[in-house]
């Protein structure tokens, strides 16, 4: 039996909207792009994350902060998809196999510039966005 996790959450939100699959189908990715790439995609990472513990032990509950990039050939591109990505994750809840999500927040927003470039010769812009996620494990 398949373990759940948020990454798999997260993975799991990001392509089953139809928004962001109209601009990227499956290009979301743990960390990195594969190289070469194929643009517009998206990567998440966990930059910070801890279980909650009360004086009553632990809850199980977890807050995890994520960066998630939407990267494209243009900084529209990078742009529109980053919108597509805040309208399907800010203020998420629910339930994704045993992962249940109490909150996701939108947290910061920033601009990337990849000035390599790749095989193809193509500049690589990007949208960094911080997102907390509140979460526990149901099964």
């Amino acid at each position: 039996m398949a373990v759940d996790t948020i990454e798999k959450t997260i993975y799991s939100l990001l392509t089953s909207d139809a928004d962001i699959a109209d601009l990227v189908a499956a290009r979301v990715y743990p960390l990195i792009l594969p190289q070469p790439a194929t643009f517009p995609a998206v990567t998440y990472q966990r930059i910070s994350g801890e279980w909650g513990i009360t004086m009553d032990g632990a809850h199980n509950y977890a807050e995890e902060r994520f960066q998630i990039n939407t990267w494209a050939t243009s900084y529209e591109g990078a742009r529109e998809l980053a919108d597509a990505v805040w309208r399907e994750l800010d203020n998420h809840s629910g339930t994704t196999g045993s992962i249940y999500v109490h909150c996701i927040h939108f947290e910061d927003e920033g601009d990337l510039l990849d000035m390599t470039d790749d095989i193809i010769g193509t500049r690589k812009y990007a949208k960094r966005q911080d997102y907390r996620i509140w979460y526990k494990v149901v099964a």
